[in-house]
């Protein structure tokens, strides 16, 4: 029943099973670099905006939403082709971790998922470093403070080995950057120098 509703949506054709190679092209990709909040993440790295284009944001809203996880491999390559050059086998991928009950329901996390697809096509590490504590609800209608104070220790450091000296976050969309940063503040008071956050769309 799936695949038939994303026939619908995405009707069968060239790039990612869903999309035209046109389509593909027409997607914007210019890295934007800037900084979280507070300087956390140090930088941010998005391929494009995600009010650019409507097949991507109906992509994202299908792989999050509709559990189509089969659209990981080609809002995974918008990453790859943005930040690939930089990706070398020391890099350590953190994917911004969903609460379990979240987790089970939706059968997946999307961070982790790009965050295999990155490692997969550079063999960098895969490090689930942190664990969300408490499930913080969906952000998508939240302003901006009450984001901060719904990700107030929500997420904690889970592993046990030396923590690494840089991490890179990875999730599918940042809007106003508070999840990013409570991760990237668990991350250095357990010893991560640097953080920087790589993610496919700016909202």
């Amino acid at each position: 029943m799936l695949t038939q509703v994303l026939d619908l949506v995405f009707p069968r054709r060239t790039v990612g099973s869903w999309m035209t190679d046109e389509e593909w092209e027409r997607i914007p990709r210019r890295m934007r670099v800037e900084e979280g909040i507070d300087g956390l993440p140090h930088s941010l790295v998005s391929a494009t905006h995600y009010h650019d284009f409507i097949v991507l944001r109906r992509a994202i809203h299908m792989l999050k939403y509709r559990k189509a996880s089969s659209l990981i491999e080609w809002v995974g390559e918008i990453l790859y082709e943005t930040v690939g050059d930089f990706i070398t086998t020391d890099t350590v991928l953190c994917p911004v971790p969903l609460h379990w009950r979240r987790k089970f329901d939706r059968g997946f996390n999307q961070a982790e998922l790009l965050a295999n697809y990155l490692s997969m096509k550079s063999g960098c590490t895969v490090s689930n470093l942190l664990k969300r504590t408490r499930n913080t609800g969906n952000q998508t209608l939240r302003c901006r403070s009450e984001r901060l104070i719904a990700v107030q220790n929500a997420f904690a450091y889970r592993a046990k080995e030396v923590a690494p000296r840089q991490v890179v976050l990875i999730d599918d969309i940042v809007t106003t950057g508070a999840t990013l940063n409570a991760c990237s503040k668990v991350l250095m008071k357990h010893g991560v120098q640097e953080v920087d956050a790589w993610v496919v769309a700016r909202g």
